[in-house]
């Protein structure tokens, strides 16, 4: 009977552990990172100027009775209003050079903090065409139209700079390993709960006969 009871509570356990060990491992993660001291670094970023832009225009949705074909399409856009494509585009100087701004940016962490440097080439968006979408709605079809945006380098480069952190410790990571921890635990467990009785397979072993065959 306590043999019983003992297995099912093996069997219980077996079943949680992984959750527990991810909770676990999540609430060590947050005292870990109560107690751990955070690293910040300032950096001076040089980072090129946006301004909103107009490229191009699409017409507005459209309503059709019936899903429509290229010509009904086309006499239908006649029609519809259009609408500005606006997008981010770099500022430049008069002479065309683009305008940078220097700020200086603090970057925190946990861990040994690294700098990494990319150089960046500085794009410009361009206005190619639209593409449109058909849906149905309550009563009629209504055509969606979304612009086609491209982005073409300008010769010009900046250097685009991060922080990243080494020797701290990540939670989903952390919280992975307790929960592995539990579930080898659980393993374990339930292994020492299967173990065959070595009496029994003695007992076993010796009730069975062998036939041997007869050779020519």
């Amino acid at each position: 009977m306590k043999i019983q009871k003992v297995e099912s509570k093996l069997a219980w356990f077996n079943e949680i552990s992984a959750g527990i060990g991810l909770v676990v491992g999540y609430l060590c993660y947050t005292l870990f990172w109560l107690l751990s001291p955070e690293t910040k670094i300032e950096l001076s970023v040089t980072e090129p100027v946006y301004e909103e832009v107009i490229i191009g225009y699409v017409p507005r949705e459209i309503e059709t009775e019936s899903i429509p074909d290229s010509e009904e399409l086309e006499s239908a856009m006649k029609d519809a209003h259009l609408k500005p494509v606006m997008v981010k585009s770099p500022t430049f100087s008069v002479d065309g050079k683009p305008i940078l701004k220097t700020t200086k940016t603090v970057f925190k962490g946990m861990g040994e903090p690294s700098v990494v440097v990319q150089r960046v080439e500085l794009l410009k968006p361009n206005f190619s065409s639209y593409s449109y979408t058909v849906t149905k709605g309550k009563q009629k079809f209504i055509t969606y139209f979304s612009p086609d945006v491209f982005y073409t380098g300008t010769g010009f480069y900046f250097d685009q700079k991060s922080v990243e952190f080494s020797g701290g410790k990540n939670a989903e990571i952390f919280a992975v390993k307790v929960a592995t921890l539990f579930a080898l635990l659980s393993f374990m467990l339930f292994l020492l709960k299967i173990r065959p009785d070595p009496r029994k397979c003695i007992e076993r072993f010796k009730k069975t006969s062998f036939d041997v065959g007869d050779t020519d």
